[in-house]
């Protein structure tokens, strides 16, 4: 138990909380850190119990409960939460998350996490923050979704990827794809114009902005 401590001080959720909180926290039987193999579910509708995940090594998918489509919503990496918004709710599970390659997950249990933001400001602080951070995320996710043409939903997309002028592709181009509902042809026909357009320049996995500002601009 005492391992998963130290490995969560750094993380967001846990920036400035009470040690004794944490040890209090972690020496509950409701928190566990699990191992999963490539492929793996992680957490879906199916799942009975609400609570909150944090990827401590890998990355997994965010993928639409309906298994029927299997749309990519997000990829989530190492110190990324998901569950937030499943938790306090009598509502199902909206999504599923699947392991991309070998990946390590510390659940904690509603009823654990009730506790802490109950005793410690820092960690309800913290929270109030995260959640925060995932609706700005999700309005992001819908512009890109129905930003109009490809351009202006590959442009939005890449936008969003994180500021500065240089930024990268955390996913396959066959997963851009599903995230941003377009087809494939489509999807590098619009890469090609925002090259042609002198707003981007592409080197595999990389994309530098040229004029970030002029590219906000012309899909905003």
């Amino acid at each position: 138990m005492r391992t998963k401590q130290l490995d969560v001080t750094k993380h967001k959720l846990f920036e400035g909380a009470d040690r004794q909180n944490l040890r209090v926290l972690f020496s509950s039987n409701d928190s566990e850190l699990n191992t999963y193999p490539g492929g793996a579910v992680i957490y879906s509708p199916k799942d009975r119990s609400h609570k909150l995940g944090i990827v401590m090594k890998g990355r997994a998918l965010l993928y639409s409960a309906d298994e029927s489509r299997n749309v990519v919503l997000s990829t989530i990496e190492t110190g990324d939460v998901f569950g937030i918004d499943n938790l306090f709710s009598e509502e199902p599970f909206g999504y599923r998350v699947i392991s991309k390659g070998e990946s390590q997950i510390l659940f904690i249990s509603e009823a654990s996490l009730q506790k802490i933001l109950e005793n410690d400001r820092a960690v309800a602080f913290n929270y109030i923050k995260l959640l925060s951070e995932k609706l700005r995320r999700l309005n992001g996710n819908i512009q890109n979704v129905t930003g109009g043409t490809a351009e202006r939903r590959l442009a939005l997309y890449l936008l969003d990827l994180g500021p500065g002028d240089d930024v990268q592709l955390t996913v396959p181009m066959s997963t851009l794809c599903k995230m941003l509902d377009i087809g494939r042809a489509s999807l590098y026909r619009a890469m090609d114009q925002l090259s042609e357009d002198g707003l981007i320049v592409r080197e595999g996995k990389n994309i530098h902005f040229t004029n970030r500002a002029e590219l906000s601009v012309h899909y905003d």
